[in-house]
């Protein structure tokens, strides 16, 4: 063999093996996430980002009640698909209770304590299983209404941390599992 073939067969070869070393590297890789709108304030700020960690979760164990998520949603009107950050609040067939500030799973009140106040904007610590994290309520776009659902096995049930001001799943549904695309990087 001449030189300058064996040199192309080798370059191939070395290109033939980085390609797939690149794209596992690269899914092993956190993604970072834009904050489009508020529905995840107080914890998350409008316009910010953050990292989330993009995998295939072998089981539905691996996400918990307090979670942040990045999960795909299909418009049923226009097909389109968009990505959303939520918080995980429920598993399969917890019974999911809301009204006003109130929120119980499986009949049992989530114990939250006001932080601050702001105007119309009151903060609160929710606690949800071995998970604290701050919500808010009042932001002016109105109260959402009452709602209660029961989490069909094999899906998670998301809120936006801004119960008053987030499209989530009380009117989208619960989340397929896989339709999570992964958890945020703490």
């Amino acid at each position: 063999m001449k030189k300058p073939e064996k040199r192309w067969i080798v370059l191939a070869a070395v290109i033939a093996l980085a390609i797939p070393a690149v794209v596992s590297i690269r899914a092993a890789l956190p993604k970072p996430y834009y904050i489009a709108g508020g529905s995840m304030e107080p914890t998350l700020a409008t316009h910010s980002r953050i990292l989330v960690q993009r995998r295939a979760f072998a089981d539905i164990a691996e996400v918990k009640r307090g979670d942040i998520i990045v999960h795909t949603s299909v418009d049923k009107s226009t097909g389109s698909r968009s990505d959303f950050v939520r918080r995980v609040v429920a598993l399969p067939n917890d019974k999911v209770r809301l009204s006003g500030t109130a929120f119980s799973i499986n009949g049992r009140a989530l114990p939250h304590t006001l932080v601050r106040r702001v105007g119309k904007v009151a903060v609160y610590e929710e606690t949800n299983g071995g998970a604290k994290y701050l919500v808010q309520y009042g932001d002016g776009s109105g109260s959402a209404p009452p709602f209660s659902t029961t989490v069909p096995a094999g899906r998670v049930f998301c809120l936006g941390d801004n119960r008053d001001n987030s499209y989530d799943n009380r009117y989208t549904g619960a989340v397929p599992f896989e339709a999570v695309v992964g958890k945020r990087v703490p």
